[in-house]
């Protein structure tokens, strides 16, 4: 399988570090010499890195599209994009996702390209957004059989029962880790189940989540934890890492965005600790 990445646009910018680290085969070519690349070079992906609306003109990703008609293009929206999902002018057959969106919905490509050769971002570029949703959201197996209880802490139940159902979407089992602390504090009972994995919603970096992923982490050290956050910018990242948080995933999420953040957390656990 062709394993090269093209990738264009300011891919310099700090927003894109990461996930260059992560593309073992990766070709650069800055936005201006895309009309001087080469029909002939065979790509597995193009990647457009736009850190700000606008960047990459409509011709420079036709001119793409003519030279490789049959390479998917993914957009990466970086910082400054917020926003840009709902409100920008989009570029037909080209899939966009931000740049904390990019890492799992990379792995998934990456294993679905070596199971099957192909992927859904190859998907027609005439496909609509509910065309790719549903391609997309289809049951997938459990890669790490050992997840099972996924701890789930919110402030609602409202949003208890989001991450309840995405959670059951994967055949693991949830508790609302508030409701089972209250019921704790009034019937005198333990209230920590084995978790492999806690989903933390949150709004932003505060005072408040810092003091309750450190209570998290002291009242279930095992689990690994994901912060599930409103379109999270690069200090909420940087934090959460800090603070021993394995990933972030973003809202809206597509439902892989949960799966590919826990089981990645769970995978790195068993290298490092094996």
């Amino acid at each position: 399988m062709e394993r090269n990445i093209l990738v264009t646009g300011d891919y310099w910018h700090r927003d894109f570090k990461s996930f260059l680290a992560g593309v073992d085969q990766v070709t650069l070519i800055p936005v201006n010499r895309i009309s001087n690349t080469s029909a002939d070079q065979q790509f597995a992906l193009i990647v457009l890195a736009q850190s700000q609306p606008e960047q990459i003109s409509q011709t420079s990703v036709e001119q793409l599209q003519a030279r490789f008609p049959h390479t998917p293009i993914v957009a990466v929206l970086g910082s400054w994009c917020e926003g840009e999902l709902r409100t920008g002018k989009p570029w037909p057959g080209v899939l966009r996702i931000y740049w904390h969106q990019w890492q799992g919905r990379f792995d998934t490509f990456m294993g679905q390209m070596d199971t099957a050769g192909i992927s859904d971002w190859h998907a027609p570029r005439t496909s609509s957004m509910a065309d790719r949703f549903l391609r997309r959201d289809q049951p997938h197996s459990v890669l790490h059989s050992h997840i099972r209880c996924i701890g789930v802490s919110t402030w609602t139940l409202s949003q208890y029962e989001m991450l309840r159902d995405a959670i059951k979407h994967f055949g693991w089992t949830s508790s609302w880790i508030e409701l089972a602390k209250e019921n704790a504090a009034i019937n005198s009972v333990d209230a920590n189940p084995v978790f492999q994995g806690i989903f933390v919603e949150a709004e932003s970096v505060s005072p408040e989540l810092e003091q309750r992923i450190e209570w998290l982490q002291s009242q279930f050290p095992s689990a690994k934890l994901v912060v599930v956050a409103n379109f999270p910018r690069e200090n909420l990242v940087r934090r959460m890492s800090a603070f021993g948080v394995s990933a972030v995933v973003s809202k809206p999420f597509e439902l892989q965005d949960l799966r590919s953040a826990l089981e990645r957390a769970c995978a790195n656990s068993v290298l490092n600790h094996g």
